[in-house]
């Protein structure tokens, strides 16, 4: 079913055609005005298919019908954001009025699409089936890469995000991932700027699986005044690892051991390279192999294993669909948790270097995620802070 974006705003009209353009695979979204279908537009622009306009339609939802201020706004806007998306979308006039009053009002720019067509507009009384084969016709001869990726190439891995609710922002984040690998007109070091979707779709992916009881909320920490997932533990946790001082623990590994290897290297390398501001031993690995390769195949594979990873989750959910017996496989020992409570806070794990300099203490200061020191280090460090609040 190819979605359509209708500015029409006859009531019966809009009610009695859409049943209609359903025969021929065409779903019929209305719009009152030039400002409610701008917005739809700006919201989603990938959704669409084509656009269909009532000629004497208006601009504004209190503006009254005019033909001539209302096709020259939509026209010259729809133009702004074609440039604005870098993708073209074929519009058509349909309307109920006469060819004298409406036909010098039309720009000729439908020639491009359209050009076989005798009229520059069809009308409502007899064209309108016209119009939807022609619809059809065009669409599936050009049809949009977007709309490709999502209803050929991957229709599965969308399919998936769609039955397991996840965020809609996932599916807007693959394609712009998966889009590279099939239609160029984007360079490596462009391509390579995506990594924070694949970081996205993770923390998206996690974020659900807490809502569904398959990760505790517990994993959600403040950082900045901002509730995040911790994703380094959230992959852990799912691995059947431990997660040394959280009070949290197990009894059911989820991840297969390949989706666990994946999914822990995609984190790892995507929080090294968007923090490369840092200056940290990772950050410049991460940046110096992009550099020394040259190309953006390290990506490419991240864009398919992640639809794996959507695959799998949405077959996890439909084998463990219940929330209360997800969160029979965990537990959180809240006496055993850091700070003494239910949120895990890797920030207040390190004390900051004024605080050790109170009393002319001295600490390496390790720019770095806490979460991404060896064990080690972070049981020392713990231990640290509680003997200085001790002494303090």
């Amino acid at each position: 079913m190819l979605n359509i974006l209708w500015i029409e705003n006859d009531d019966s009209v809009r009610s009695a055609y859409p049943a209609e353009a359903e025969l021929y695979g065409l779903q019929l979204f209305p719009f009152e005005c030039w400002d409610d279908a701008k917005k739809a537009l700006d919201n989603d622009y990938d959704k669409w298919d084509a656009i269909i306009l009532d000629a004497k339609c208006k601009k504004h939802s209190d503006s009254a019908d005019n033909a001539a201020q209302f096709l020259v706004e939509t026209t010259n806007g729809l133009t702004r954001l074609y440039t604005q998306h870098n993708r073209h979308i074929n519009w058509y006039v349909l309307s109920g009025g006469s060819e004298e009053e409406i036909n010098d009002l039309i720009p000729d720019d439908r020639k491009k699409w359209d050009s076989d067509w005798p009229k520059k507009y069809y009308s409502k009384n007899t064209d309108r089936i016209a119009l939807y084969q022609r619809i059809r016709k065009h669409t599936e001869h050009s049809r949009s890469s977007a709309t490709q990726i999502r209803t050929i190439l991957y229709r599965n891995v969308f399919n998936a995000i769609t039955e397991s609710n996840l965020d809609e922002n996932v599916s807007n984040l693959m394609v712009e991932l998966l889009l590279p690998l099939h239609f160029g007109n984007i360079s490596d070091t462009d391509f390579n700027y995506r990594f924070k979707n694949v970081r996205q779709i993770i923390e998206y992916i996690f974020k659900s699986m807490v809502e569904q009881g398959i990760l505790p909320d517990a994993l959600y920490s403040n950082r900045s005044g901002k509730q995040e997932i911790n994703l380094s533990w959230s992959s852990l946790f799912l691995s059947g690892k431990p997660i040394p001082n959280s009070g949290l623990s197990t009894t059911k590994i989820i991840f297969p051991k390949v989706l666990s290897d994946n999914v822990k290297n995609m984190i790892f390398v995507t929080g090294a390279y968007l923090h490369i501001e840092n200056k940290d031993e990772k950050s410049q690995r991460i940046h110096e192999y992009l550099q020394m390769t040259g190309t953006s195949y390290l990506i490419r594979s991240y864009a398919l294993q992640l639809c794996d990873f959507i695959l799998w989750y949405n077959s996890y959910l439909k084998d463990n669909p219940d929330r209360k017996t997800n969160q029979t496989y965990w537990k959180l020992d809240k006496t055993k948790s850091i700070d003494g409570n239910s949120g895990i806070s890797s920030t207040n794990c390190v004390p900051s270097s004024k605080t050790l300099h109170k009393k002319n203490r001295s600490l390496i200061v390790f720019n770095t995620k806490f979460s991404d020191l060896p064990t080690y280090i972070q049981s020392f460090l713990k231990l640290l802070k509680t003997l200085y609040k001790r002494t303090d």
